[in-house]
């Protein structure tokens, strides 16, 4: 009977353990479904608005508002407690501005820190439209960096020769 008990209880905590994953997965499904197949995402894990890192990868990604809208990436930051979306748009003066922004929850916050397996207080993704990694750097990287792998991709080969 005792290993019937302590059997049964580490099934409890294994399930619990599941529903939690699958919680955590249903908040960043939620979050990074809609982008799914329609942009790519630069996603950036930042402790705060104050960190360098974060600071100078804005300032980069900010200087190209044509190619972030040409190649349909949306920015996604993600703060310690926090996140935001921001979509790009040139304006008449190439200026950046904000199509929509969509501010994230502290639990959104986490659950996507925890499916990128992110503990840096500075970690910057680029996510293909298929929902694959396919940049991670924990350092700042020039926006051309960015443009000139997505333009290798045979999807965005395709876009370019319409």
């Amino acid at each position: 009977m005792k290993h019937f008990c302590l059997g049964l209880t580490a099934l409890l905590v294994i399930g619990f353990m599941a529903l939690g994953t699958a919680h955590a997965q249903s908040g960043v499904s939620t979050i990074l479904k809609p982008y799914q197949w329609q942009n790519r995402l630069i996603i950036i894990f930042t402790d705060s608005e104050e960190n360098s890192h974060y600071k100078e990868q804005l300032a980069s990604l900010e200087l190209y508002p044509f190619e972030l809208e040409d190649r349909q990436l949306e920015l996604l930051t993600i703060f310690d407690n926090t996140g935001y979306t921001l979509s790009f748009n040139q304006t008449e003066n190439t200026e950046l501005s904000k199509k929509e922004t969509q501010t994230l929850d502290q639990t959104t916050a986490q659950d996507l820190r925890k499916h990128y397996n992110i503990s840096n207080s500075f970690t910057i993704l680029l996510v293909g439209k298929d929902g694959g990694v396919k940049r991670r750097s924990n350092e700042v990287l020039d926006a051309w960096e960015f443009f000139d792998q997505i333009d290798t991709m045979p999807m965005r080969q395709r876009e370019m020769s319409r």
